[in-house]
């Protein structure tokens, strides 16, 4: 899976990639779903070239309708997956609700996971990114495994990190493994 690169995920790049093999899936740069339902947004690192295999839609927001709206569009536009990231550590993001703040609120978590689900219907797969709770008093993920499991996600990518560790921090792989 190539991960979601800010300014990057572009249909340029994913191609080179498939050009390249051995990838199960690409994933576009985390996306706002006030962007995706904004009429005239920029929209460029939207576009699904000729020959790509499966693109996946990596979304951003933090109210339930308004993701379920942008999913569903996501799959209008060709998405083959769609991802809800709850991983992002960004200040500017954690502000608005999203990203990594979804991981203290499983209960709107379970609500979003839902409403997209309902949205999408069973046939596309739902992932949603979180990160370890780390070394830190945090013990969030058990519930929003639980909560996001039951609201109809198909798969949850974990980051190694804590969303307050930089990319200098090594990977927490064992608790990815746990």
């Amino acid at each position: 899976i190539q991960g979601p690169l800010a300014g990057v995920s572009a249909m340029p790049f994913r191609q080179g990639l498939w050009d390249f093999g051995g990838l199960g899936y690409c994933v576009t740069e985390m996306i706002s779903a006030k962007t995706l339902l904004t009429p005239n947004a920029p929209k460029r690192y939207l576009h699904i070239g000729e020959g790509e295999g499966p693109v996946c839609f990596q979304l951003s927001g933090n109210q339930p309708d308004e993701l379920a709206h942008a999913a569903y569009q996501a799959v209008m536009l060709g998405a083959d997956v769609i991802d809800l990231n709850c991983g992002c550590p960004v200040d500017k993001i954690r502000k608005k609700q999203s990203g990594s703040a979804w991981l203290s609120k499983s209960t709107e978590l379970y609500q979003a996971i839902k409403a997209m689900r309902a949205s999408i219907g069973p046939q596309i797969p739902l992932s949603i990114k979180i990160r370890v709770d780390g070394a830190s008093d945090d013990h969030w993920n058990q519930d929003v495994v639980k909560a996001t499991c039951d609201a109809g996600v198909d798969a949850i990518i974990v980051h190694g990190r804590h969303w307050t560790e930089d990319y200098q921090q090594p990977a927490r792989l064992d608790e990815i493994a746990s």
